[in-house]
């Protein structure tokens, strides 16, 4: 889904759309899928903790990234090219998690993510909780077109 984002914004482009950035958060774990709702209003979802999870890893992507969990590092194996592990601590864990900025593929697939500079930042949160917090220049520039 990354590299299709320099097809999308080249067609954006074209129209005189503004550019987008992805980020992408993963986690692996059981979860609760199907039609949830009434019959007035339904919908396909899934719900639970690791869903949860992937939305609050998520949350520490800048555009371009991706950040996959512990689980889903130890699922995939060895194959994976990580640029940088991380300590966090989302909202709703009780102790600090792992994750794992994910730069590449190997094996079979052989993908790769073009690189930018990107800037780490401890924030301290004024409850005393640690946040990583991440800053790309170029991305911030080009959010500001």
């Amino acid at each position: 889904m990354q590299k299709k984002m320099v097809e999308v914004n080249r067609w954006n482009k074209d129209l005189g759309f503004p550019e987008l950035d992805m980020g992408i958060g993963i986690n692996t774990g059981e979860v609760v899928v199907g039609n949830i709702g009434s019959e007035k209003r339904m919908k396909y979802g899934a719900v639970g903790k690791n869903i949860n999870l992937a939305a609050r890893i998520e949350s520490y992507t800048t555009g371009g990234m991706i950040l996959i969990s512990e689980d889903t590092k130890n699922d995939v194996g060895d194959i994976l090219n990580i640029k940088d592990t991380l300590e966090v601590m989302p909202k709703g864990i009780k102790t600090p998690i792992n994750i794992y900025d994910v730069i590449g593929i190997e094996g079979d697939h052989r993908l790769q993510l073009e690189q930018s500079e990107v800037k780490y930042t401890a924030v301290q949160h004024s409850k005393g909780q640690r946040y990583r917090r991440w800053f790309s220049h170029w991305r911030s520039h080009a959010l500001r077109k």
